[in-house]
């Protein structure tokens, strides 16, 4: 249970306000099927701007294949299932795979 619940209009318009303003250009998800195209849906209904190209969406899962990386071998904090927890922990593993990308990579 959410003790500061937020509209989401509010959580939308604050998310975006921070896309932009770290300058992001891509949005990561934990399955290219789900949270993108959930986050489009919303700001349809509203209606609003998405502040990314469709082009720049990426997918934690194809990150982790092509590295041979099983997240469920990295160490975790948090609660699992709670948003930010999962997020900050999705993110951790890309940089995992990420530096293994960049480290077999041929020269």
């Amino acid at each position: 249970m959410n003790i500061n619940p937020v509209h989401v209009t509010t959580a939308v318009i604050e998310f975006h306000n921070w896309f932009r303003t770290i300058g992001a250009e891509y949005i990561w998800c934990h399955g290219a099927n789900f949270d993108e195209p959930l986050w489009t849906a919303v700001c349809r209904r509203l209606p609003t701007f998405i502040p990314w190209k469709f082009w720049n969406v990426r997918c934690t899962r194809t990150c982790y294949m092509l590295a041979q990386f099983d997240p469920k071998t990295f160490p975790r904090s948090g609660t699992h299932h709670n948003a930010l927890d999962d997020a900050t922990h999705q993110a951790l593993c890309v940089q995992a795979a990420m530096r293994i990308l960049y480290e077999t990579a041929p020269t």
